[in-house]
């Protein structure tokens, strides 16, 4: 079946003649003009991006330099204020430059200078000439001395190896020191006698005396202390406390590299093997912790003894160099301390081969005490750590500390990256010093694409929704003016088919009422005069009821009603006419009645559209049509088939559109209206049935309708039925 010809084309109902170049030029010209100002946008945003992702880390640098230069001289002035005091002899200095690393021991290492130039801090101790503890041994003195007594006692015990009198003269050795350093002496003797003679609970107890009396911070003394605290762990081991003599070895071994720029190196290095070598035979999980503990300790404490060494060997550089007539002086700050009763003057000078690259000499100025130290690359970097461990802009950025040397000191990542943006703002505590910062993944540049390309997305984004909208307005338009074009070809043609007929129906009124026609002949032209008004009477019913569905006022007044009296009804009707076409209409309806809730006349409509649509195009072969109805389920279905022309699958897909006409050749020469179909399909959608059509071309057609029964349809109240009781116009789309 082939329904006639449409200016629509078969794809989305576009014309097939343009609309206009000038319509064209006005809806993209701007979109061009969008492109273009887009382009330029993207490529401006590109460039001041690049200046703000490097101006965004430079900032960002510049205020991790700030703060970490903030938390080195706050350290340093605490530094000060804890040294500082009311005594300033030697013994008190040393005492609070020894409290304040165990307090600060990331300031490490320290260095002061008495007023004259000479080092008291740190510095090895003598080793006390036996010459200046002992007396001569030649005979036993009327009243014995500490000197006699202590030597006397050491002969015995390493010649004679008689204990008991080695330790009473030990013992009365030590009721006559008149100082520590000659206690502590004695209290070792007797210790060691005591081991030797088996009564290690003894010789702790002499130990213990030794290391409460050994003040660590006098030189003389320091290395007693060391001693004591070791030979008390062999007098627990002695006594069997494995657990306390362990704790025992790794306290004195602590304390060993605490007091390691204090003592003498040959010395140090003894004690600490000997310590490492005890503990290590212990097997388990603490001490193993402990020793790692310790030997990154002893990391820190080579670092450490590195700057230290490098501060000692450049001190007359150093003076020289914060002099002020030497031009060499990096900076120079006077400070308040916290307590305001003093001031110091601190000056930065460069080292040379030190680790640290710089220098702080800090002076007190009303007595002439001088300080010197140097950062170590190890406490910046954890004072850098405990910055950017805070919330802050570097929070999830990479930030590197490079030395006065360009080695890199500290970073986040692996390796720095070739593309960094460096701090503006100078570290006053570490001249030379430099801090970067990058992204922690790719570069600048590539975070700077990454920002456009979002913005280059959006005005995509906005390009294409605007290119879509143009799209959509020119298709509307389009579709508006197709619309038009179409119902004038409309109004032409149901023109035409509304004149055809009253042409017809006028000649042969004429000629009846002129009497030209005879007798024999006049029902013939009654009846040619009832065909066509009925046919008229079609046309202008279609007409009619595409204006109220198109109005939306179409009314539909649902009733029971038997469908197949009135399908027999209306085949009786035009049973005549189509035999007299020449056409064989074949009958297959039920013999039971088929009710169902529907608008008769909505109903006759149906099937009149349809048995008009399968004479039009029946064609010349046999010309047959079938009408069927039946019940499936709980829905009727009526099919009306024809023998006719067929038509392809795109005709049959868009067949119910209205106004649409097929381009195929056989169409061009049938006249209609184009809406018949289109109205079937809003009255079985109206009724809550559907329609659809079955074709092959040259072999015919098979329109078939479906319809709900009256038990579904009594269901469906307020919808198409209450629409039609309530007289409102059943939409459906066309």
């Amino acid at each position: 079946m082939i329904v006639p010809r449409s200016p629509l084309s078969a794809r989305g109902g576009l014309p097939r003649r343009p609309v206009g170049l000038g319509l064209i030029l006005t809806l993209f010209l701007p979109v061009l003009a969008l492109a273009a100002v887009s382009a330029v946008s993207v490529r401006q945003r590109a460039q001041t991006r690049q200046l703000l992702v490097q101006e965004r880390y430079a900032a960002i640098a510049d205020l991790v330099a700030s703060r970490l230069d903030e938390q080195l001289e706050t350290a340093h002035r605490e530094l000060l204020a804890e040294i500082d005091g009311e005594e300033w002899d030697s013994a008190a200095v040393v005492a609070r430059l020894g409290a304040a690393e165990r307090r600060l021991p990331e300031l490490r290492p320290l260095v002061m200078l008495a007023p004259d130039g000479t080092v008291v801090y740190p510095s090895p101790p003598r080793e006390a000439a036996a010459d200046e503890l002992l007396a001569p041994l030649d005979e036993q003195p009327s009243s014995p001395t500490f000197g006699w007594l202590l030597t006397r006692a050491e002969q015995v015990e390493l010649r004679t190896t008689d204990f008991e009198v080695a330790t009473n003269l030990y013992r009365r050795a030590l009721r006559l020191a008149g100082s520590d350093l000659e206690r502590v002496l004695a209290l070792n003797g007797l210790g060691r006698t005591r081991l030797k003679a088996a009564e290690p609970d003894a010789a702790r107890s002499a130990y213990e005396r030794m290391v409460a009396l050994a003040d660590p911070f006098d030189r003389r003394l320091a290395p007693w202390a060391v001693i004591g605290r070791v030979q008390r762990a062999v007098a627990l081991a002695g006594a069997g406390a494995g657990e306390e003599a362990w704790d025992a070895r790794l306290e004195a071994l602590r304390f060993l590299q605490r007091q390691r720029f204090h003592l003498d190196r040959s010395l140090y290095a003894f004690y600490r093997a000997r310590l490492y070598a005890a503990l290590e035979q212990i097997p388990n999980a603490r001490a193993a912790a402990a020793l790692a503990e310790a030997r990154r300790e002893e990391e820190e404490l080579d670092e450490i003894d590195r700057v230290l060494s490098d501060l000692l060997g450049g001190l007359p550089e150093l003076l020289a160099a914060a002099a002020p007539a030497s031009g060499r002086v990096v900076g120079s700050t006077d400070g308040v301390a916290p307590r305001g009763q003093s001031a110091w003057t601190v000056r930065r000078a460069r080292l040379p081969g030190s680790a640290a690259g710089i220098a702080l000499l800090s002076r007190r100025t009303d007595t002439g005490w001088t300080l010197a130290r140097g950062w170590r690359p190890s406490a910046v970097r954890r004072a850098l750590a405990r910055l950017l461990a805070q919330e802050g802009p570097w929070r999830g950025r990479g930030v590197a500390l490079l030395d006065p040397n360009g080695t890199v000191v500290a970073t986040a990542s692996a390796t720095l990256p070739a593309e960094t943006a460096g701090a503006r703002i100078q570290i006053s505590a570490l001249p030379g010093w430099r801090v970067l910062a990058y992204p922690p993944e790719g570069s600048l540049a590539a975070e700077a694409r990454r920002d456009v390309l979002d913005y280059a997305l959006l005005l995509g984004a906005a390009l294409v929704a605007v290119i879509a909208s143009v799209v959509l307005a020119s298709r509307t338009v389009a579709r508006q003016v197709a619309l038009a074009r179409a119902r004038s070809e409309f109004v032409s043609s149901v023109s035409h088919e509304l004149k055809t007929p009253l042409s017809l129906i006028r000649m042969f009124a004429e000629n009846l009422v002129a009497g030209w026609v005879p007798e024999e002949r006049r029902t013939e032209y009654y009846r040619v005069m009832l065909g066509e008004s009925e046919r008229l009477s079609s046309v202008i019913d279609n007409v009619l009821d595409f204006a109220r569905i198109e109005a939306g006022g179409r009314e539909y007044r649902l009733r029971p009603a038997d469908l197949v009296a009135l399908t027999r009804e209306i085949l009786e009707r035009y049973q005549h006419a189509l035999r007299s076409d020449g056409i064989r209409l074949v009958e297959k309806l039920p013999a039971r009645p088929l009710e169902a809730e529907i608008d008769p006349e909505a109903f006759g409509r149906v099937l009149v559209n349809l048995l008009s649509n399968a004479v039009k195009y029946i064609g010349d072969g046999e010309r047959r049509v079938v009408v069927s109805l039946c019940r499936q389920g709980e829905r009727a279905v009526l099919a009306v088939a024809d023998t006719g022309v067929g038509m392809d699958a795109d005709t049959a897909r868009r067949i119910f559109e209205p106004f649409w006409r097929s381009t195929d050749p056989e169409s061009t020469v049938r006249t209609g209206s184009g809406l018949g179909l289109t109205i079937v399909r809003h009255i079985a959608r109206a009724h809550g049935g559907s329609v659809r059509v079955d074709s092959v071309p040259g072999r015919g057609s098979t329109f078939t309708v479906e319809f709900p029964l009256r038990a579904e349809a009594a269901e469906r109240e307020g919808t198409a039925s209450g629409r039609g009781r309530q007289k409102r116009a059943g939409e459906a789309p066309a």
